[in-house]
């Protein structure tokens, strides 16, 4: 064989081990497509201007929920309080600016409470030795009624240039917010990819007892995984607090389980150990995408709730084909 017909079998070698290797991915990728070609058939407002703004600022949220939960999950935890921690961080904005504080003093406390809250499930995870789903679902009521004490329960109007300008405004034709979420994605990536900690994320959800035998300080890793996905949750406090111009205790009620969905379809296995944050990121999409079709078309809230039901299932489903079962 020539040289030129030795490179093109190695080129299409190459090929095939990089569909091999993500294949996650790549799927995600097609069915986003198809996603997108579908609902641009089925709604002739799908692919308007307006709507494409609203598809952007709604996936915003959603994955910056999901790029901090997909750390956690990385290592084989879970975290269903999220919303609830994001309700928290918004009704602390809503807290001081109804006191008269400086906005960027509500969001710098948004930012912090996140990463206290996750602080808080990772005590419970490492130091009580309690199963990261009980734990989270224990914190998930608790926060929850924090939320709601903080004002007995009202909501608090929020009138501010900086926050609608994170809302509204768009750089390159695209919101400011999505841009916000591409952020995390990157700085996830990264973190996941070169640094010491995502190798010891990836060692710990494959093997926890061999990450520890190897010398990784597993109780440290989780703790700090979970102050990421916290932290995430009071960014997305901030962002959804900017979309509504509202501060709400119930914000979130009824999407606890989107973001793990996401990245579930994403490739990120319950049990730890494999996937990366790009699937999760082609896993917001396509639930986005989904979610925004149900609305262009009118579907019923009550077929929505069923439909987002029947969508968690089959992320488990494929995720339990794929061999990524919870283990803890």
């Amino acid at each position: 064989m020539n040289e030129k017909g030795l490179m093109k079998t190695g080129g299409v070698a190459k090929v095939r081990r990089f569909l091999k290797m993500n294949s996650s991915q790549v799927s995600m990728f097609v069915a986003v497509a198809l996603g997108f070609i579908i609902v641009s058939i089925a709604s002739p407002y799908f692919l308007t201007g307006t709507n494409m703004k609203n598809l952007g600022m709604s996936m915003a949220t959603y994955g910056v929920l999901a790029g901090g939960v997909t750390v956690s999950m990385l290592l084989g935890g879970l975290d269903l309080s999220q919303m609830s921690v994001m309700a928290v961080s918004s009704m602390v904005i809503g807290v001081l600016y109804q006191q008269g504080y400086p906005i960027g003093v509500g969001l710098l406390a948004a930012l912090v409470i996140g990463i206290l809250a996750g602080m808080v499930n990772g005590f419970i995870v490492t130091k009580m030795k309690i199963v990261p789903m009980i734990a989270t679902i224990g914190t998930q009521m608790s926060f929850r009624a924090i939320a709601s004490l903080t004002t007995g329960g009202n909501k608090i109007r929020i009138s501010n240039e900086l926050l609608d300008n994170l809302a509204f405004q768009t750089f390159l034709g695209v919101p400011v917010q999505f841009w916000v979420m591409i952020l995390v994605f990157i700085v996830v990536f990264v973190m996941m990819k070169y640094t010491e900690f995502g190798r010891s994320v990836y060692a710990i959800g494959s093997n926890q007892m061999a990450a520890y035998l190897s010398g990784i300080k597993v109780n440290k890793i989780k703790m700090f995984a979970y102050a990421i996905t916290g932290l995430s949750s009071g960014l997305a406090g901030i962002l959804w607090t900017a979309q509504m111009r509202t501060a709400v205790p119930t914000a979130g009620v009824g999407s606890e389980f989107i973001p793990i969905s996401s990245v579930i379809m994403g490739g990120v296995g319950l049990g730890g150990g494999k996937g990366n944050i790009v699937g999760t990121f082609f896993g917001v999409a396509l639930l986005t995408i989904f979610s925004n079709a149900m609305t262009l078309l009118n579907i019923q809230a009550y077929y929505q709730d069923l439909l987002n039901g029947l969508i968690l299932i089959l992320a488990v489903f494929i995720d339990t084909v794929r061999g990524g079962g919870y283990k803890q």
